[in-house]
């Protein structure tokens, strides 16, 4: 079947890296739209790649942390030029994104108080809301299906909500849950599980707490980059537990703003962490923050992407990934509340999120098109004295 696989190969890695670049500036929607349309260009109308060396692609990029389309780029990449290809892929996947979103921070940085920016945010931030719990609601469908996993969904809503923070620790505690409930195995130890996780000790906030911002970047970008389970949307309770109620780097405000940035241009939600890291420690932050934030996805696609065929239906591993996926959603139903309390703040604010969750929720409108409605609705009622 590889045989087969490799005779599709008729293009080179210079295109390819031109591919992923073009679709890094035009690539609207997140993730899974981009991942839709990597298959239709490259399986169905170019036949660079098989179906079935894409579906393997997949199948890995969702077992792994982070954003589902970066996680496919790389891996492309790397299966055509091996660990030349992936970098190459990643970095001209995401290029786009970033000199995009580093431009709209640093007008963002001098200009978020003029009343036109803050009219368009004070939509943008509403809708954010009706379609992350949107969102929500889809991703928790095609993954959690049992009633434990359902079960760690509740508990982290719940912990969401009284401590108003996300701690690492409890994602991986409900994947070794998993674990122990759905594949026990007397093979399995939690010496074993540390070969496939970080180190808890690297990423405690605990022992960066004297360092430079900086590097306080870089660690903690690292940190929500390996645990992002569950797509783009899972890093959002993390960087908001990090960036604002842990370090105080940004407020509430500017976090919804991040994501709103994120939605409205090409690329992952993930992009989010440029304009944070710019606001942070302006540009070196912005740059650090997105490597920081992409690295550990990068490194696991590539290091995974040999031995995937071998251990792809390992039941310890699908067990755990299931129980972090499904603490991911609950984080993010959490976080739902928590931000709605800065960016729902009157009858219109209501009416602009509840209306953006059904255009996305029934209607299936593009995440784009909704988030841009929305600014202009905010910049009409923003300078009304009229309040629906």
């Amino acid at each position: 079947m590889e045989k087969k696989d490799n005779q599709l190969d008729n293009y080179s890695l210079k295109e390819l890296i031109l591919y992923f670049f073009k679709i890094g500036m035009i690539g609207f929607g997140g993730s899974v739209a981009l991942a839709r349309m990597m298959q239709d260009d490259l399986v169905k109308k170019k036949r660079w790649i098989s179906e079935r060396r894409y579906l393997r692609g997949l199948a890995l990029s969702q077992l792994a942390p982070g954003p589902l389309s970066t996680q496919l780029a790389i891996y492309i990449g790397y299966r055509k030029g091996k660990v030349k290809g992936a970098t190459l892929a990643g970095i001209f996947f995401m290029l786009p994104s970033f000199l995009i979103v580093l431009l709209i921070s640093y007008f963002y940085s001098f200009s978020k108080n003029i009343s036109f920016i803050q009219a368009m945010l004070y939509g943008f931030g509403a809708s954010i809301i009706g379609i992350v719990a949107s969102s929500t609601i889809n991703l928790s469908r095609p993954i959690v299906k049992k009633r434990f996993s359902w079960l760690i969904v509740l508990v982290m809503f719940i912990l969401t909500g009284i401590t108003k923070q996300e701690n690492v620790f409890y994602f991986l505690l409900a994947g070794i849950a998993t674990i122990l409930i759905y594949a026990p195995s007397d093979k399995f130890s939690l010496k074993k599980l540390q070969m496939v996780i970080p180190s808890i000790s690297l990423f405690s906030y605990n022992n960066v707490n004297n360092i430079k911002t900086l590097l306080l970047v870089a660690l903690f970008f690292l940190q929500v980059g390996t645990l992002a389970f569950g797509g783009g949307y899972a890093i959002l309770p993390l960087l908001e537990t990090g960036a604002v109620n842990h370090y105080h780097w940004i407020t509430n405000k500017e976090f919804l703003d991040a994501v709103a940035v994120a939605m409205i241009t090409p690329g992952p939600t993930v992009i989010a962490a440029t304009f944070i890291g710019y606001l942070t420690a302006g540009f070196f932050g912005a740059l650090i923050a997105t490597v920081a934030i992409l690295l550990p996805i990068y490194l696991i696609v590539i290091i995974l992407s040999p031995f995937f065929d071998r251990h792809s239906e390992n039941p310890q591993l699908s067990a755990f990934v299931e129980g972090v996926t499904a603490a991911a959603i609950g984080a993010i139903a959490g976080s739902v509340l928590l931000l709605g309390k800065d960016s729902i703040v009157d009858q219109a604010t209501i009416v602009i999120a509840a209306v953006s969750f059904i255009l996305t929720q029934r209607f299936k409108v593009p995440e784009i098109i909704t988030v841009l409605l929305s600014g202009f609705v905010g910049l009409l009622f923003y300078h009304s004295h009229f309040r629906l």
